[in-house]
């Protein structure tokens, strides 16, 4: 099989460029963190990177997710998608080196866990939350995805080259069961990554509303390419698009459910050491930013994705992915680096947005440009469109 594709242009130029945004972000953040830097401090160069990882593992793990479910229900919308899938997911074994990074030298200045003390309660936890028990469960976590990933990339690779049907079928029932294997690590991931950032607070919801969150990465992403390129045009029909559509508007839906419940309950309940987790966000200037989601993650897609028209036109259906994917950042931001800041009742926050945001900035760019650049290499590897696909696609063309 041919290992050097030709993609459509604009993915083309992604490719080449993205080695260069990877080096501006490099740049800025060893400005902002380094020694002499103007956020001079080893506490914020590994705050930043872990915002940074966050940001583009939840890409990746948002892609396998996505490829997980077409590969289950071989739905119309993932064929013209399911490489763009394929190639997100590939890039895990990256992401998984980049986390052993920051777990073999950053996590005793990440984690309250690291630093049990006299606390009892962290005493307690040891038996789980420890060095090397965190670090061993996430080279499983990544084990796993990448086990499952290339499983299943190589089988749908093989079916190219063969033009077995019977592929397709050994592809439905791994991804039947990884589904779920993939659900419960993600759950457990997320709750040694950065639930335990807190020192006491806890969400059973969590890990779920996380899955939600990197869904709509994913299928925001793969909805921007789709739309930009005109290479696509002949393959992504109007019924494509409206999927998009419906696919970003059941998940904004979901997660804000998600999101709604665990605050209500919380907040409800009002305990000390639940309720810090919000009061951490609703002072200093997280207030404004956590507004700014409700109303432009929320309500805004919700309102413009419940319209017909927005979701029939290629500019429509663009416009909301491309919004939501600036709103993911700042989502992330907005959920994980409060929890760096000490606070109480009575006190505002240490860590401020703007304390933080340049050093932050960086690593969304240094790991964006890596991640786009292996993400294009992957693409390559593959015909755009499988051959398996190509056939179905083509005739719905026809008929529609």
């Amino acid at each position: 099989m041919n290992t050097n594709m030709t993609l459509p242009p604009g993915l083309e130029r992604l490719g080449k460029f993205a080695p260069g945004i990877a080096v501006v972000g490099v740049i800025l953040f060893a400005l902002m963190t380094l020694p002499g830097g103007a956020q001079n401090g080893y506490a914020t160069f590994w705050q930043a990177y872990l915002y940074g990882w966050l940001v583009w593992t939840g890409f990746a793990l948002g892609c396998m997710g996505m490829m997980l479910l077409q590969n289950i229900v071989r739905a119309r919308w993932g064929k013209p998608v399911i490489r763009l899938l394929e190639a997100g997911a590939r890039t895990l074994p990256l992401m998984g080196i980049l986390l052993l990074l920051m777990l073999l030298w950053g996590a005793k200045t990440l984690y309250p866990w690291m630093n049990p003390g006299d606390d009892e309660i962290l005493k307690y936890r040891q038996v789980w939350m420890n060095y090397w028990a965190v670090i061993i469960r996430s080279c499983i976590y990544f084990a796993i995805w990448s086990g499952l990933t290339f499983f299943i990339t190589r089988y749908s690779r093989r079916q190219d080259e063969t033009g077995d049907p019977s592929l397709a079928q050994v592809r439905t029932n791994v991804a039947s069961i990884g589904g779920v294997i993939f659900c419960l690590t993600v759950n457990f991931a997320y709750t040694d990554w950065v639930m335990s950032l807190e020192r006491y607070w806890y969400s059973t919801i969590y890990g779920l509303w996380w899955v939600l969150a990197n869904s709509i990465a994913a299928i925001t992403l793969v909805t921007a390419i789709t739309a930009l390129n005109k290479s696509y045009n002949d393959v992504v029909t109007v019924e494509n698009r409206r999927d998009y559509g419906n696919l970003m508007l059941t998940h904004i839906m979901l997660w804000t459910y998600f999101a709604l419940s665990q605050f209500l309950i919380i907040w409800a309940a009002n305990k000390p050491d639940e309720v810090i987790f919000f009061l951490k966000r609703f002072n200093g200037g997280w207030l404004p930013i956590g507004w700014f989601i409700v109303l432009f993650q929320f309500f805004a897609p919700f309102l413009a994705l419940l319209s017909g028209k927005t979701k029939k036109y290629a500019t429509g259906v663009a416009s909301v992915a491309i919004w939501l994917l600036i709103l993911r950042p700042i989502d992330i931001a907005w959920t994980v680096l409060p929890s760096f800041a000490e606070a109480s009742a009575k006190s505002t926050p240490s860590m401020q947005p703007w304390t933080i945001f340049l050093p932050c900035l960086g690593t969304f760019l240094a790991f964006g440009g890596v991640w786009f650049w292996l993400f294009i290499r992957q693409l390559k590897q593959a015909p755009l469109i499988p051959n398996h696909e190509a056939r179905t696609t083509q005739e719905a063309l026809h008929h529609a």
